[in-house]
């Protein structure tokens, strides 16, 4: 009988863990013909024409609305074959946690990868050897304006939305979607009260020179011109392992964002450095909720949000 008991128990207990992942409604969002994101670092136009409309993903909270925004910016994948299977922007363990303060979520699928399709326009050209050495230098400006461009186009769609709350909308980006995110945060678009960089940047190679990034100094020159601007709070999060950036070129941006941000008498942003999650920091957002949420609940909560 006890064990028929305990096992009633567990299977209870695995039950109520076992959250179902959140279903996603499909919409499209359109996007200008040459729409360009308005980045105070935006001396590149877009690449090529992006598409007509952009697949993206929406979630909502249970009620009527208006909610609360999280407007979402995935990352890129490393290799063509993985950019264009791409299905999910955004993962449902992420959402949830969303959900759960009351905000939608809308992850598009920018221009070039999965079923949104076209031309790689977020490409930095960054180029590495066998041995790990950077032989094309990478122009992180490039895949900034382009993916900015397009997350401004989601942006103006959402704050159009009965369901949303035109004034409260937070940017939130991951790897090269949390580079786009600070170029666009930069940028102080309507309705954004603040801004989430998760392991954000370009021009790393986990695989020929794992947490060796190219030219970081380029993308610190970026941050400083965003720093420089950008109005509403900023909270970065980085790994320590991350492959991608290694440990020190983090703290490189996050520098120059700040120092900038200072100068200009712009608020500095917040930055989390976290332990080591895993093999590979990259994955902070996914793998490591223990060490970033109760730092970005602590945000969420000062600036109001």
């Amino acid at each position: 009988m006890k064990l028929i008991v305990v096992s009633c128990l567990i299977t209870l207990a695995t039950a109520a863990h076992a959250q179902p992942d959140p279903v996603p409604e499909w919409v499209l969002i359109p996007l200008p013909a040459a729409s360009a994101p308005g980045a105070p670092s935006a001396s590149t136009t877009p690449a090529t024409p992006v598409l007509p409309q952009m697949h993206t993903q929406l979630f909502k909270p249970p009620g009527r609305g208006p909610f609360k925004v999280l407007l979402y910016a995935h990352g890129r994948p490393a290799y063509a074959r993985e950019r264009a299977l791409l299905k999910r922007p955004i993962h449902a363990r992420h959402v949830r946690y969303w959900l759960s303060k009351g905000y939608a979520v809308v992850a598009p699928i920018r221009p070039g990868y999965g079923i949104t399709a076209g031309a790689d326009v977020e490409s930095s050209g960054v180029g590495y050897s066998a041995a790990g050495l950077c032989i094309r230098q990478p122009q992180p400006e490039r895949l900034a304006v382009n993916a900015a461009a397009a997350q401004r186009a989601a942006l103006d769609w959402v704050r159009q939305q009965p369901w949303a709350q035109a004034n409260h909308i937070v940017l939130e980006g991951q790897s090269g979607g949390g580079l786009a995110t600070a170029a666009l945060c930069a940028a102080n678009p309507p309705g954004v009260k603040g801004c989430i960089n998760f392991s954000g940047g370009a021009g790393g190679d986990p695989q020929h020179a794992p947490g060796q990034v190219c030219a970081p100094e380029k993308i610190a020159a970026l941050m400083a011109q965003y720093g420089a601007t950008t109005t509403v709070p900023s909270l970065w999060l980085y790994a320590v392992n991350d492959l991608y950036w290694g440990p020190s070129a983090p703290l490189q941006w996050q520098a120059a964002f700040n120092q900038a941000a200072i100068a200009n008498g712009r608020p500095p942003l917040s930055f989390v450095h976290t332990p080591a999650i895993g093999s590979d920091g990259h994955s902070l957002q996914r793998a490591g909720s223990k060490q970033w949420a109760p730092a970005l609940q602590a945000w969420l909560a000062k600036n109001k949000l």
